[in-house]
């Protein structure tokens, strides 16, 4: 992705804030429910796509839906319920797939508030859940929820037998070992159940079951019901099954050692009973798990830590803060860490910045990361005290970027970094004497990081201290850098950064982070962007102490380095001209050996841009050293950053000498370097007579490349040569393994004649490239020639609308009534037809059928004239004849009629020597000619002297199209006359296996069968 182009996969879409579509939706789900009412099952699965689509809108800003949750989610509800108590669940699906995706858009804590809470409604519930034949997961789904929400409300579970409890008990265990939503539900619903006092004796044989339970996927649902039944059940029931839970936990994790979820929830359930019991055992296990590999189980190790923090004595919160902290500094060298970091009692910007210059390779994300979230959620619960050294970590792991050879590491780290930080502002005792420097940092981050969502949340964290603290100009910054501000990486970097570097407290930190940080990112496209930004940071003040340290840098082995401070310094040398010559020489003390490297056409192209902007240095042979290796490159970015070069010293003696060598070596170049000189050769001033030979030469010629080059630069010289050129190049059909290359030759020679005086010719040849396959062409052609002519602009139209092949064709193709164009036009329609594409059969071919049916008897003749002379033309050329052919075959097809005497030609033409032609397309197109020439009198005079051959062709595919062929023409002959003795023999005939000179008798035979039927058709009155 180049820094031009928006980040449009690193930024959400647009900022939603009210559900706008209300009205729409509920009418929609209206009209779903009226069908659910008459047991309409497809009429109100009809509806669902769109109503999913539009809920699906609002799954990262859900909260949005929460003003109309009750008047969307009841009538749903309600419906539901009236689907269990009275229908018999005849129409549950659709209903129940909209209740899912509410809970899965909003959660289902929230949604399943609005389900009914009956008591009396239970029975028919359980029974429905028993006795639902083939329900669809999403069924099971919201009616194990609603179950969830009845088993809360207070009335007795043991009545009856079985008693309500028992049978829940027996069914939601069913639904344990499922991977499926259901077993979440069922999950929800016996953590509940359990819970109760009265259940005691159901909750102890599920966890002996749990104790022998060896299916691989029963330990999920086991411990997500544990789970639940913690959160819910009193402190005095879980102290009493606490032995049996932890055996549990250890029996489930050898059942199944690499699942995640298992790890995750069972992490989760350590946690909630190290509330009840905190254990060394269990705060050992939380702070271990902060490093594990899945994030999720990080996070609920690091909720789970806090949790217990929270419940402990002073002293101990401070034990948990420095086993923290220690694991932070595992991995880097202790002397590499600043001195007064163990007994730091006050900030100090010297030790942040020497912690931050630590060599952080050997670390591991996942550990920081999970020890992040661990500090942030202790901070948000006040579980630990406030120490300056975690703000010191949190300042470094802010810019925690690593790549390592899985690719890039660090985002999570920054995210977590600035959860803190948000979490900091928010504690009642914040260290407000730490605004500042925390605000620096924050604003960095969110307007210069490469994340959008480290942006954002540094945004977040920044405007949380702008409200809870005295950060300076912090309202002022925070309407241009808020949270929707910097979610596109290039609006953060090149409007929003700058905007803050005004402020004098800001504005060395973002100017030191983009020219530490940026310039040497792993990532291109950061690099690009971060130059740029650098540049308007500095626009207005001075530059030189920046340049002057950037231009050693440029000399660097390290490829990234040295890209990066080249194309700082090109953007630097626009905006402050008077360190031009200081850049160019440091563009031109650029490494060799990296032009070689991965990464060196970047570093080529950013020395020659460089170059571009300065004047001629006085030493010029680092400069010719830095063109002759640039030259050999294939990448157009490093080739047009050698012409800009070039370009700038045009009057410079080495441009000229440079200009003679490549004159007097033309052939000895390579095809690369005669790319570029090609280009050059149109930007500078001297040799014009030997230039504009050579570049005619070229466009003959060249290489595709070459050519396109040698196009575009013959319009700076306008010579009487110049014209015929480019007209020649107008009909470039090079096809290689990249396509139509030679369409690339095309749109250049457009180009340069638009630029030029061009004669009615030229505008004749340019026109017939508005029936071109490829719309780019097509749209080219119609920009120029409306420009060029007031006539053409109003036949045309806007040229933009012709990019459409539905819409060009059929308004174009009046143009063939002007005979001026005709032949041009029908040149280029004819290759468009013979692609034979979808688009060109079904929308130029029609469009020309259409124009012939509705013109004149004189012109449609006129066009078969000039599709014969064609075709005779370049009867050698299966590129041009075999196109000629179907577009005549077309015309056949579709019943327009050609004279007598031109179909007789074509039916010679086509058909002379086929026996000897290798080609199967024009073969075919041929014999497709002949049939249709042999329904029309006097066309074919002798048709078994044209129809013989194909049918004992030596292709067994052309005897078996010529057959089809023949049998379809009978068949429509048919209708008047007995043809069943020749469809038995086209049946019959092995046209596929049978050699070609044993089917002589039978073709003979049934080609006078059908001539005799036809002959005597013509002479019915």
């Amino acid at each position: 992705m180049s820094a031009d182009e928006p980040d449009e996969l690193l930024c959400e879409g647009a900022e939603l804030v009210r559900f706008e579509q209300y009205d729409a939706f509920m009418e929609k789900q209206h009209a779903m429910l009226a069908c659910v009412g008459v047991h309409d099952e497809d009429g109100a699965c009809a509806y669902l796509p769109a109503l999913e689509a539009e809920l699906q809108r609002y799954q990262e800003q859900a909260y949005v839906l929460d003003p109309f949750l009750e008047r969307l989610v009841t009538p749903v509800a309600q419906t539901m319920r009236a689907q269990v108590l009275e229908s018999g669940c005849m129409c549950m699906a659709p209903v129940a797939r909209l209740l899912y995706m509410y809970t899965k858009v909003r959660g289902y804590k929230v949604v399943s508030r609005f389900f009914p809470h009956q008591v009396r409604e239970m029975p028919l519930l359980l029974d429905a859940l028993e006795r639902f034949e083939s329900p669809t997961w999403e069924c099971l789904y919201v009616l194990l929820l609603w179950l969830s929400s009845v088993v809360l409300v207070p009335f007795p579970l043991d009545r009856g037998t079985p008693s309500p409890s028992e049978r829940i008990h027996r069914l939601c265990a069913r639904f344990l070992s499922r991977p499926g939503k259901e077993r979440d539900a069922a999950s929800i619903v016996l953590g509940r159940l359990y819970a109760r006092e009265e259940c005691e004796l159901f909750f102890s044989a599920f966890l002996q079951d749990a104790e022998q339970a060896t299916a691989s996927l029963v330990p999920t649902g086991v411990l997500q019901t544990l789970c639940a039944f913690v959160k819910q059940a009193d402190a005095s029931l879980i102290r009493a099954h606490y032995d049996a839970m932890l055996r549990v936990i250890a029996h489930l994790r050898t059942v199944d050692t690499r699942n995640m979820l298992v790890d995750r929830y069972a992490i989760k359930l350590e946690g909630r009973l190290a509330m009840h019991d905190p254990r060394d055992a269990h705060v050992d296990t939380l702070l271990h798990a902060l490093a594990h590999a899945d994030s999720r189980v990080r996070y609920s190790a690091a909720k789970g830590t806090a949790r217990v923090a929270s419940r402990l004595p002073h002293a101990w919160r401070a034990q948990i803060l420095e086993a923290l902290l220690t694991m932070l500094s595992e991995h880097i060298l202790s002397h590499t860490m600043p001195d007064g970091l163990h007994e730091a009692r006050a900030f100090s910007e010297q030790t942040a910045e020497t912690l931050r210059c630590v060599d952080l390779h050997g670390v591991s994300e996942y550990t920081w990361h999970g020890v992040f979230l661990a500090l942030a959620e202790c901070i948000r619960r006040a579980a630990v005290p406030i120490d300056v050294r975690m703000v010191y970590w949190t300042l470094t792991g802010l810019v925690f970027d690593v790549r390592r050879a899985t690719g890039s590491t660090g985002t999570s780290v920054r995210d977590a970094c600035c959860y803190v930080l948000w979490s900091l502002a928010r504690t009642r005792d914040a260290p407000h004497v730490l605004a500042v420097p925390i605000a620096q940092r924050l604003i960095i981050a969110a307007t210069l990081d490469r994340d959008v969502a480290v942006r954002r949340a540094a945004s977040a964290a920044f405007q949380e201290w702008v409200g809870r603290a005295t950060v300076p100009h912090g309202i002022d910054i925070l309407r241009t850098a808020d949270f929707a501000a910097v979610g596109t990486r290039r609006h953060a970097y090149l409007t929003c950064a700058p905007f803050v570097a005004q402020f004098d407290t800001y504005r060395p930190g973002l100017v030191a982070y983009a020219e530490r940080s940026l310039l040497s990112h792993w990532d291109a496209a950061v690099r690009i962007l971060g130059a740029q930004a650098l540049a308007r940071m500095l626009a207005g003040r001075d530059a030189r102490p920046v340049l002057l340290r950037l231009c050693p840098r440029s000399a660097s082995h390290d490829t990234d380095v040295a890209h990066g401070a080249l194309v700082a310094l090109a953007h630097l040398v626009r905006d402050h001209p008077a360190l031009a010559q200081e850049a160019c020489r440091a563009a031109l003390s650029t490494s060799p050996s990296v032009w070689h490297a991965p990464g060196g056409a970047s570093i080529l192209a950013s020395a020659c841009h460089v170059v571009s902007l300065c004047l001629a240095p006085t030493d010029t042979a680092p400069l010719r050293s830095l063109w002759n290796e640039a030259v050999l490159r294939p990448e157009v970015e490093v080739q047009d950053m050698v012409v800009a070069s070039i370009r700038a010293l045009k009057d410079h003696v080495i441009v000229h000498d440079l200009v003679r060598t490549w004159l007097d070596t033309w052939p000895s170049l390579s095809p690369d370097t005669q790319c570029v000189a090609a280009k050059a050769m149109g930007v500078v001033d001297v040799y014009a007579d030997e230039r504009c030979e050579r570049l005619c030469d070229v466009l003959r010629s060249g290489a595709v490349e070459a050519r396109c080059a040698a196009a575009r630069s013959l319009s700076t010289l306008p010579t009487h040569r110049v014209v015929p050129a480019l007209r020649a190049g107008l009909h470039d059909m090079t096809t290689d393994a990249r396509g139509d290359v030679g369409s690339w030759v095309r749109v250049a020679c457009i180009e340069s004649l638009g630029a030029l005086e061009c004669d009615a010719d030229t505008l004749v040849d340019m026109a017939g490239l508005l029936m071109e396959r490829i719309d780019t062409v097509r749209v080219k052609a119609a920009d120029v020639l409306s420009r060029m002519n007031a006539s053409w602009r109003d036949a045309i139209g806007d040229p933009s609308l012709l990019r459409d092949a539905s819409y060009a064709f059929p308004h174009l193709m009046p143009l063939l009534d002007e005979p001026a164009y005709r032949f041009s036009l029908l040149r280029s329609l004819v290759r468009t037809i013979g692609s034979r594409s979808d688009m060109a059969l079904r929308v130029a071919g029609q469009a020309l059928v259409q124009w012939a049916k509705q013109a004149s008897s004189d012109k449609v003749q006129d066009v078969g004239v000039m599709l014969h002379r064609q075709a005779s033309t370049h009867a050698r050329d299966n590129r041009t004849f075999v196109p000629v052919l179907q577009t005549v075959q077309l015309l056949l097809d579709w019943d327009v009629r050609l004279d007598v005497p031109l179909l007789a030609r074509f039916v010679r033409l086509a058909s002379h020597h086929v026996e000897k032609v290798h080609s199967v397309p024009r073969i075919l197109a041929a014999m497709r000619i002949c049939v249709h020439a042999s329904q029309v009198p006097g066309a074919v005079p002798d048709a078994a002297a044209y129809l013989i051959p194909f049918l004992t062709h030596r292709y067994p595919a052309v005897r078996i199209h010529t057959s089809e062929q023949l049998f379809l023409l009978v068949q429509e002959l048919s209708m008047e006359h007995d043809t069943t003795e020749i469809e038995a023999a086209l049946l019959d005939t092995p046209w596929a296996t049978a050699p070609p000179t044993d089917l002589g008798a039978a073709s003979t035979h049934i080609v006078h069968c059908i001539y005799d039927i036809l002959a005597a058709k013509h002479r019915a009155p």
